[in-house]
């Protein structure tokens, strides 16, 4: 048997993060790279507990609801309020923390777990650098989607960023394909040139920025 490396305090983290929405064992597992025998094991140790069940129907029907959407059932997590954050994000895009605050009818400190989770399972790119926060999904949140033609494959690898102009050019196109209303397009826009001033002064990764628009699974 091959031994598994130690857990760094990173990855236990992320393990108490990921315990929290409920998810399937074998996704926390294939989230932290590790067995579903260690994850259980790590999870006892740490005194962790599953979130208590909720209605069955209510988690099926948002997950319905939100595969309506164009999101990707098999990466969802069974947490009603992470899924609601997912199907408020997928209707605007990029959302504030406090309007999903108002819109998800959640507090705070529900909200930030969920965000969290979503954030360790890789589905939401959160903002924090401005003020209020905000969040918008990645590409692997999606079932299918579009994707600009900002880059070639080796370009992402090697953290080749686009040039404004690229990426204004892609958006116009991009966008519309992906929001139907204009504020939604507008409030994106911005969003993501934001996000590219922000890898182009090295605060946010060139991954983290591409994340946006590829599923980043073929690196």
């Amino acid at each position: 048997m091959i031994r598994q490396p130690k857990w760094t305090r990173r990855e236990i983290d992320d393990l108490k993060k990921l315990y929290e929405t409920g998810i399937p064992y074998q996704t926390i597992a294939d989230t932290l790279r590790r067995t579903v025998s260690a994850i259980k094991t790590r999870g006892q140790m740490c005194g962790l507990r599953r979130p208590r069940r909720f209605a069955r129907k209510e988690i099926e029907d948002l997950k319905a609801y939100a595969a309506n959407l164009g999101l990707d059932e098999t990466v969802l997590p069974t947490n009603p309020t992470a899924l609601r954050l997912l199907i408020r994000l997928a209707k605007t895009g990029v959302s504030s923390k406090l309007a999903l605050d108002k819109m998800c009818s959640v507090g705070e400190s529900a909200r930030n777990k969920a965000i969290q989770s979503l954030s360790s399972l890789g589905l939401v790119f959160v903002d924090d650098f401005c003020s209020p926060a905000e969040v918008i999904l990645k590409r692997k949140a999606y079932r299918t989607r579009p994707e600009p033609v900002l880059a070639d494959h080796d370009q992402i690898k090697m953290g080749v960023l686009p040039t404004m102009t690229k990426l204004h050019i892609e958006l116009d196109a991009w966008l519309p394909a992906c929001y139907e209303d204009e504020a939604s397009i507008e409030e994106n826009r911005a969003f993501i040139v934001r996000q590219l001033q922000n890898a182009q002064s090295g605060d946010v990764s060139p991954a983290d920025f591409y994340s946006i628009f590829y599923s980043m699974n073929w690196k």
